[in-house]
């Protein structure tokens, strides 16, 4: 009681595993088979089959969803001010990357 052993096994097969106690082989070591703690007159649990619970007709996902959208309805859209210069700047001016080039299919005068 109370000493130190060691176990040798193969990783590959844990069916046999030798006992040593201070380098000298004891033997080999017999696995104890661990199974279910009841006692056997007593009767399993049934698990209970009871009927889904009736919906409350409240929508939460949505009500989030609905609540995220009206959030982002008030801040300002960045992408959409982007959009707005884009299209003005080909109204007034041309991109500095075409100033003087002839696109194709135009006639030079």
């Amino acid at each position: 009681m109370g000493r130190k052993v060691e176990l040798a096994l193969d990783p590959f097969d844990l069916t046999t595993l030798e006992l040593r106690f201070r380098g000298q082989p004891m033997g080999m070591a017999i696995p104890q088979i661990i199974g279910r703690h009841a006692h056997p007159k007593a009767k399993a649990e049934q698990p209970a089959t009871a009927a889904p619970e009736p919906g409350t007709g409240i929508h939460y996902l949505r009500l989030l969803d609905d609540q995220q959208t009206a959030t982002l309805a008030t801040q300002i859209n960045y992408t959409a001010l982007n959009s707005k210069n884009t299209d003005r700047q080909g109204e007034d001016e041309q991109p500095a990357s075409t100033h003087g080039a002839v696109l194709a299919g135009e006639e030079q005068s």
